[in-house]
């Protein structure tokens, strides 16, 4: 039987390498996790390829992967590694990036959420941060605060799709992170979550195949 999920994923990747995403130019790359899943060196290495002002900022898994495959990138990687409470500041190609320690739920897996601001627009992107009674260790609404998340006026974050359904992670979104638009992520496409919509009004979620993407833009109003 044929999986959505890894079939849409498939052909999103065969999209990026072949840079027919219809993207003018590509300034930054991230990767802030060590899960081997959520990154492939030879894709990466491709976009860095095609796209010669492009950096890469990573996590220290990604930054070997990278390195093992030489030195033809070494002065556009930047590895980030850091603990709890933990944050770095990165300027990169005129984008502003604040990284942020958030836990995986368990200590031995790293995990970094990021805040992208580009000109007027600021981005939350959470990647895999741990919610819920059940994990060994979660990111609690003082952790957001403590990065100041609710006062960095963020236009768009995107957050795991399981935030949205936990009373612990609503609280986040609400009183944590406070953003104007709210997008989930880790979904297949097909199978949209449509129950994010009708309780979140501010929410974008992406539906469709992979042959018809969603569209979506911001503007600030004037």
């Amino acid at each position: 039987t044929a999986n959505p999920w890894i079939d849409t994923q498939k052909e999103v990747l065969l999209r990026g390498v072949n840079a027919v995403l219809k993207f003018v130019k590509i300034d930054l790359v991230i990767s802030l996790e060590i899960d081997s899943d959520l990154f492939s060196a030879d894709l990466v290495r491709d976009h860095l390829r095609i796209y010669e002002l492009a950096v890469f900022v990573c996590s220290p898994y990604a930054f070997r992967q990278m390195k093992r495959m030489g030195d033809e990138f070494d002065e556009r990687l930047i590895a980030v590694d850091l603990g709890p409470g933990e944050s770095s500041h990165l300027s990169v190609n005129g984008i502003e990036l604040d990284c942020l320690y958030l836990t995986h739920g368990d200590a031995s897996i790293l995990n970094i959420g990021v805040v992208i601001t580009v000109g007027d627009y600021t981005f939350f992107h959470s990647g895999d941060m741990s919610i819920g009674s059940m994990m060994e260790d979660t990111v609690s609404l003082a952790d957001l605060q403590g990065y100041g998340l609710h006062q960095k006026e963020i236009d768009l974050a995107i957050l795991p799709v399981h935030m949205f359904s936990l009373d612990e992670g609503v609280t986040l979104i609400e009183n944590g992170i406070q953003a104007r638009y709210v997008s989930p992520m880790h979904y297949p496409y097909e199978y949209p979550p449509t129950s994010v919509e009708e309780n979140f009004s501010n929410a974008v979620v992406f539906k469709d195949t992979s042959s018809h993407p969603s569209l979506w833009s911001i503007r600030h109003e004037t």
